[in-house]
């Protein structure tokens, strides 16, 4: 958990990882507390509209006893409405920001010149870039 205060605001960031699954919510609020309580909502609604994927990850029947308020409907199908196929030249992570940019992007996945790892690099909501790159190769 981080929290974090970008002005008035507090920032709650909850990051909780579980037999492999990693589940991730960020949240503002005036006062920490209702921040938290978001963050808490939030990671609540994701596990709830993928019940069932969450339990096959999982183990069945982990969220039987799971009493959510407010109803979500689960997603049952993930509808990709589009593939595309890249090229992925080396490139530095500076190369692959501007690039991103230049084609206006909040994502943007290319190979490490540094490391000849596939990786990703992504636009922050706090105006910062991330890289995304893997442990295992």
């Amino acid at each position: 958990m981080t929290v974090t205060v970008e002005k008035s605001e507090k920032v709650v960031e909850v990051t909780v990882i579980y037999n492999g699954m990693i589940f991730r919510a960020e949240e503002k609020a005036a006062e920490m507390i209702e921040a938290l309580d978001k963050c808490v909502d939030s990671l609540i609604r994701q596990i709830r509209k993928n019940k069932t994927r969450v339990e096959k990850q999982l183990r069945s029947g982990a969220f039987d006893n799971f009493i959510v308020e407010e109803s979500v409907s689960e997603e049952i199908d993930f509808d990709v409405v589009r593939t595309k196929n890249v090229d992925l030249k080396p490139q530095s992570v500076e190369e692959a920001i501007l690039q991103m940019n230049l084609l206006d992007h909040q994502f943007y996945m290319f190979r490490d010149s540094e490391n000849d790892t596939i990786s990703v690099v992504y636009k922050r909501n706090d105006g910062g870039y991330g890289v995304i790159t893997p442990r295992n190769g």
